[in-house]
């Protein structure tokens, strides 16, 4: 996470949540739409690239969406 977060600073948190069958959502926080566009076509380091790499191997039929209206709640 030090990794990431020094690579994409404009990343200010996430979730993931894992089906049993395996499927998942992933949902990343940024600071602005422009920030994580500008982030997007940053370099990545190349420990980073060859990790972000391997994780993308073992996805299948991924969909990314932007949420430009996010609503966070919480009960408390």
């Amino acid at each position: 996470m030090d990794m990431l977060h020094e690579a994409r600073p404009e990343i200010i948190g996430g979730v993931i949540a894992i089906e049993p069958d395996g499927q998942f959502t992933e949902t990343v926080a940024f600071r602005s739409e422009d920030a994580a566009r500008a982030g997007e076509r940053k370099k990545m380091p190349a420990e980073m690239g060859r990790m972000w790499g391997e994780e993308m191997a073992l996805m299948q039929d991924v969909t990314y969406l932007d949420v430009h209206h996010p609503w966070f709640a919480s009960k408390e």
